[in-house]
């Protein structure tokens, strides 16, 4: 496996001598600088919006925006074809729930208990009359095998909140956890029951901006910590932030200590002079060693998405670092 950046050489940053002490050696602190975050060279179908990723133990498998929820498949992470999609039409409760949809968004992929579970949302520009719907299969790409299991959760008009942009992750005790949200009031959490459906009724807010719009939620955990990730802005302006929590329904807190519910948020990703807009991430972990899939513009290639994947490494505070945009 990969294992992206090592460690730069171990500077010397200062001897100390212990006062009054003069028979202890002095004693030298070691700063140990982060080792570097390695964008990937990719190649083959990366024509990509809002990745979902997930790695089976053999192949990778990045799921997006688009008609069918297009699948592409790598053995390398590094070469990505295209193998199918997931759905042949919209499921028929998305006629009665959200009318005016006609595609689907910002997908996820996750497995537990013994299937393949996708998250998916509908929407239209601009409203959040939204569902996040739930579907399971066996193996993939699966077209048109997906078990549909209906909305996990929908928002209407009335609502301050939007039910897209979903993203699953296991917390330490075992249960799974769904976070969605864009514009308005921002970031939310629930919980999944055993089957992926929605458990109980709360709805646990995360993040918020007033100047800027927040979207594109994600969740990662690792050493103690659950990590939360999520784009400002929109299109080619977006950029990525993160916050941590050593619990997943937070509070989450940025570099400053300041809570991404006030406003806070420490810059993973923004734009670049050719790669721009680097938003809806997703990270994958495969084996300790951290992903970060997203999508950027290309200015030189008519300002199209294209799937981006660097790896995460993670600073002496344990604040992740990615490369890009």
């Amino acid at each position: 496996m990969h294992r992206g950046g090592l460690f730069r050489s171990a500077l010397v940053a200062a001897a100390l001598s212990h006062a009054g002490c003069a028979a202890d050696p002095d004693v030298v602190a070691v700063a140990v600088a982060p080792p570097t975050p390695e964008l990937l060279e990719l190649a083959g179908d990366i024509a990509v919006s809002d990745p979902s990723a997930l790695h089976d133990g053999d192949d990778y498998w990045v799921i997006s925006t688009g008609e069918q929820l297009p699948i592409r498949r790598s053995p390398d992470l590094r070469a990505f074809e295209r193998v199918g999609g997931a759905f042949e039409q919209l499921p028929a409760w998305v006629a009665e729930e959200v009318p005016e949809a006609s595609t689907f968004w910002s997908p996820d992929l996750a497995y537990f208990n013994g299937q393949y579970h996708l998250y998916y949302a509908v929407s239209t520009l601009g409203d959040n009359q939204s569902c996040i719907g739930h579907a399971t299969a066996e193996a993939l790409p699966s077209l048109g095998e997906w078990a549909d299991r209906g909305p996990v959760i929908c928002s209407t008009r009335a609502d301050n909140w939007n039910a897209i942009d979903p993203n699953v992750l296991q917390d330490e005790q075992g249960t799974h956890w769904l976070v969605l949200g864009s514009f308005r009031s921002g970031i939310k959490l629930i919980g999944l029951d055993e089957e992926g459906m929605r458990a109980g009724a709360d709805l646990i807010p995360l993040a918020k901006r007033q100047d800027i719009g927040i979207q594109a939620p994600a969740l990662a955990h690792r050493d103690g910590w659950y990590y939360l990730f999520a784009s400002l802005g929109a299109g080619d302006e977006h950029a990525l932030i993160v916050g941590r929590s050593a619990s997943i329904r937070g509070p989450y807190l940025d570099r400053e200590g300041l809570d991404l519910w006030e406003g806070g948020g420490s810059l993973l990703l923004e734009a670049g002079d050719r790669y721009r807009g680097p938003g809806s991430n997703d990270v994958l972990d495969v084996d300790g060693q951290h992903y970060n899939f997203f999508h950027s513009y290309d200015s030189e290639d008519a300002n199209e998405a294209r799937l981006r994947v660097s790896t995460l490494v993670w600073d002496r505070e344990g604040f992740p670092i990615s490369a890009g945009p």
